[in-house]
């Protein structure tokens, strides 16, 4: 067997992106959530490490920081395979010659005309910029190497999924009379990019409330605010080690699923409790000027439940049919003549949480005088979200339509035909349930359709900082820094369901500077 895995990663690691991308099964999560900005041990840790955790305090004393940093993600295609498992994929009309069969997304149900065909393609990109305060208490006044640290990131995000389309044959071909109407009705959209955005209703189809792609969205706010408690019980000049316990307050945003990539800032109102483990040890050291030590932080938190609102899709309809259209009834099973996206009703209150997240460092520090270098690995996992329902489907409401008709074009009355079995791809022959409609209740969602997997991601950064104790005058160091990281997507090659790619890749510039009393 680990034969077989290793032959697997290989042959998946020498394939060109266009081969991969285009023969896989599109499958994909409504809900993409990376590493939350307030969650990153190589940034706290660098440049001031010299300053804090000191053996040598006969009182209190205090570290400020501030940390300005840009970060974008890198390899869109990844982000692409973690939402769709491709990075791109077709829509045609219902009317288009020889789909049957295809994964070819079905253009009708989102206002595009029958004989409509395109590609659409999508190029990720999440930019953030972000201010990291942090403070750092020392209180051995009280108790030695008893310490207090505040942090709060206050970021800037921009989220754009990067929409585009190719070889768009707009159609001609209007809805025919009874399909989403009496009459026939004209597509509202001649593109995909158009539909979207949910601008209008058509037929009688309300407009798209959730899953929308509306270009860069934006969003700016305090990510968090860390508050860790710890203790050092070993404090010697050539090392340290020591514990802590921390909480972080959700102040960033809550996902309410409006957009279909939505921009987040924080950890999406999770509090967050947990321990870590802090240590150093000296390596090397020459005349009293040089040095080199390695630190290792490890950092254990609960994501508490939080309430969010999220798209499911259908367990026995599969990829997207959070976007296939729905009938609404009456109390007696007679079709209203309201149609909708089933994402409308398929966005709900949930209470999301996970339960452990692990932020780890391992660094070596070289230090020439008042000069450090910092070099190092940082890993972070955090495990499967977990999803119950806050809010329920009405029952008896909403049935699939499909591509069945609204209006039967023979009697004039209302359709109250349903297709359970419908997909997103709606294959010919169409297969209907009968004169009596099927309703679709709470328990058909799939939760994890909008559930972040198991994710792993690891990063590797540097910085470079100088401090000038000669300024202090017996009140104030200050120091000053530059450092960089990039991190790499992980992997989850055992999740059937889920694509293989979970999370993103991303790089990270910043400055870091402050002032020891």
């Amino acid at each position: 067997m680990m034969k077989k895995n290793i032959i697997n990663v290989l042959l998946l690691t020498s394939l060109t992106p266009s081969f991969l991308y285009s023969s896989e099964q599109l499958r994909g999560i409504s809900n993409f959530s990376p590493r939350s900005q307030d969650i990153n041990a190589a940034r706290d840790v660098v440049g001031w490490h010299p300053l804090i955790h000191r053996c040598d305090a006969e009182k209190n004393y205090s570290v400020l920081s501030f940390t300005p940093m840009y970060n974008q993600s890198l390899r869109p295609e990844r982000i692409d395979l973690a939402l769709f498992n491709s990075d791109t994929f077709s829509l045609s009309g219902s009317q288009i010659p020889g789909r049957a069969g295809t994964q070819e997304l079905l253009a009708d149900y989102f206002g595009l005309a029958p004989d409509f065909a395109s590609n659409a393609f999508f190029k990720p990109l999440i930019r953030n910029l972000e201010l990291d305060m942090a403070l750092y208490i020392g209180f051995d006044t009280w108790v030695k190497g008893l310490y207090f640290q505040l942090r709060g990131p206050a970021v800037w995000t921009q989220w754009n999924l990067k929409l585009a389309e190719s070889n768009i044959d707009e159609g001609t071909i209007p809805y025919p009379a009874g399909y989403m109407a009496e009459d026939a009705v004209i597509a509202p959209y001649n593109s995909f990019t158009q539909a979207m955005k949910g601008l209008f209703p058509f037929g009688e189809v309300e407009q798209l409330k959730y899953g929308k792609i509306c270009g860069a969205q934006k969003l700016s706010g305090l990510a968090a605010l860390e508050m860790v408690l710890g203790y050092d019980f070993i404090r010697k000049d050539s090392s340290h080690v020591g514990f802590n316990f921390r909480a972080s307050a959700p102040t960033g945003s809550r996902p309410k699923g409006e957009f279909f990539f939505e921009p987040r800032v924080g950890c999406g109102k999770h509090w967050q409790i947990g321990v870590g483990f802090t240590g150093h040890t000296r390596l090397w050291e020459k005349d009293g000027q040089q040095e080199l030590i390695m630190w290792v932080d490890a950092n254990f938190t609960n994501m508490l439940k939080a309430r969010q609102r999220r798209s499911f899709d259908f367990c026995q309809n599969g990829f997207f049919s959070r976007y296939i259209l729905v009938k609404e009834f009456d109390q007696n099973g007679i079709f209203t003549e309201v149609l909708l996206p089933a994402i409308n009703i398929t966005t709900l209150d949930c209470n999301v949480r996970v339960s452990i997240q692990v932020d780890m460092v391992f660094m070596f520090g070289y230090t020439y005088n008042n000069f450090v270098f910092d070099i190092g690995y940082n890993g972070w996992i955090r495990s499967r979200e977990k999803i119950s329902l806050r809010q329920c489907i009405p029952a008896n409401t909403y049935g699939l339509k499909g591509v069945q008709f609204a209006v039967n074009t023979i009697t004039e009355q209302p359709n109250n035909t349903t297709e359970s079995s419908a997909t997103i791809f709606e294959t010919q022959p169409i297969v209907s349930d009968g004169p009596f409609p099927v309703f679709i209740s709470t328990r058909d969602l799939n939760v994890d359709s909008a559930a972040s997997p198991l994710i792993l991601t690891q990063k590797l950064f540097w910085h470079f900082s100088n401090s000038w104790p000669e300024c202090r005058n017996h009140t104030a160091a200050p120091f000053f820094g530059i450092g960089a990281e990039i991190e790499f997507e992980g992997i989850n090659s055992r999740n059937a369901y889920q694509p293989a790619n979970t999370t993103m890749g991303q790089a990270s510039v910043w400055l870091k500077g402050g002032v020891a009393f």
